[in-house]
């Protein structure tokens, strides 16, 4: 059983563990991303299995630059969505934090739960200044996610992700570590 992650810390809250992914599981993260509400990711919905081992593939050849952990409930260790900090830099200390949750598990406040493991992780562990998010104009739910992780709008990007034929707006989130001069 690989991990598409290896020597990453794991989090554990009272409802969570949040792990590597094995790729074991291609299949539920398939199914998560496939989801017509995911197709507001800025990755975009992954439509056929392909697309989701396209996906695991880049992910495998990125570890220098990014963590991905899975979200899993702790009662059943059920996969039940993803967090990422990618986009690592070291030299200007920040990264960008997303996540994919599965839609049933919406609005339980689980996307929030691991999110706070690895706004913790990237500003005390790696002790990173900023960390950016991104989000479509119109998914709100993924900005009610980033409000409570305090993290605040710093523009909009206007036609920055191309998905489906058009291109869409986003939303630029940050949070700086208060910690850090």
């Amino acid at each position: 059983m690989k991990t598409i992650t290896t020597d990453y810390p794991i989090f554990q809250t009272t409802r969570l563990h949040i792990k590597p992914i094995t790729l074991d599981e291609q299949q539920r993260i398939h199914y998560q991303a496939s989801s017509n509400t995911n197709s507001y990711q800025p990755l975009g919905g992954h439509y056929l299995i392909h697309d989701t081992q396209d996906y695991i593939t880049t992910m495998l050849h990125q570890q220098d630059k990014l963590y991905i952990w899975g979200i899993y409930l702790r009662q059943t260790d059920t996969l039940i969505g993803s967090i990422h900090l990618s986009d690592i830099n070291v030299i200007h200390r920040n990264a960008q934090i997303s996540f994919l949750l599965a839609e049933d598990y919406w609005g339980q406040g689980f996307t929030t739960e691991a999110a706070d493991c690895v706004v913790d992780f990237a500003f005390e562990h790696l002790n990173l200044h900023k960390l950016l998010a991104k989000c479509f104009i119109e998914h709100y739910p993924t900005h009610r996610v980033l409000q409570k992780l305090h993290m605040n709008i710093e523009g909009i990007a206007k036609q920055h992700f191309y998905l489906d034929g058009i291109f869409h707006d986003v939303t630029l989130y940050a949070r700086f570590n208060d910690k850090i001069v």
